[in-house]
């Protein structure tokens, strides 16, 4: 090792800990060990050079000069420099803390996928309102009209902008009193709509709120 440190083509990181045999192979059966590796991926050579592409190319029209080392590092494999705000899809609260792999899914070809990923709510995440907020077409609706990437459950929605903006004791009733819990095949989940807005339809004849 400490030869190879002094020769020109030092080990750094992660190269370190590669076995001797894993870079200097025989030709052929029979043939001596290669000691002389002129093209081959060490210092200042392509990592292409000795390593497969996991990402089919996908990263050579923005990783420049540097290739693989725009990304990643020889101490280990896993991402360390990269800034999505370069991308079309920069992260924010929340999806700042999710891992690189839960959205870049190791697959058959390229085996980490880097374009062409889904960028819509719908794209990644299950739809838990069982698609109530659809438009006539079908299509998913806008979660952003409701939620933001900091907190899932702490929402923008406002009563006042619904078709039954809530006035008087209205505005201290609990949600669950009128959005109530129901389950399908999936698991359960909160009804929103349709729901009745004529009195009768929740307080019934009687006047009084049923069970």
């Amino acid at each position: 090792m400490t030869r190879h440190q002094e020769g020109a083509a030092p080990l750094e990181g992660a190269h370190q800990a590669v076995s001797c045999a894993d870079c200097h192979k025989a030709e052929a059966p029979g043939r001596p060990l290669r000691f002389r590796m002129e093209g081959r991926g060490f210092s200042g050579q392509a990592c292409a050079a000795c390593h497969e592409d996991p990402h089919a190319g996908q990263q050579e029209s923005w990783a420049g000069e540097q290739g693989c080392r725009s990304c990643h590092n020889q101490e280990a494999w896993r991402v360390g420099t990269f800034d999505h705000g370069r991308t079309d899809f920069p992260l924010a609260g929340r999806h700042e803390q999710v891992a690189c792999a839960a959205c870049h899914k190791a697959e058959s070809a390229p085996r980490v996928p880097l374009t062409g990923l889904a960028r819509s709510c719908a794209g990644c995440h299950e739809d838990p309102h069982r698609g109530q907020f659809a438009d006539a077409a079908g299509s998913p609706a806008a979660c952003d009209r409701c939620h933001t990437p900091q907190a899932w459950k702490t929402t923008t929605f406002s009563h006042a902008e619904s078709r039954f903006p809530l006035d008087g004791k209205h505005e201290k009733v609990a949600c669950a009193a009128c959005h109530a819990q129901e389950t399908d095949g999936r698991g359960g989940f909160t009804r929103y709509k349709p729901l009745g807005i004529r009195c009768e339809d929740c307080h019934g004849t009687s006047g009084k709120v049923e069970p």
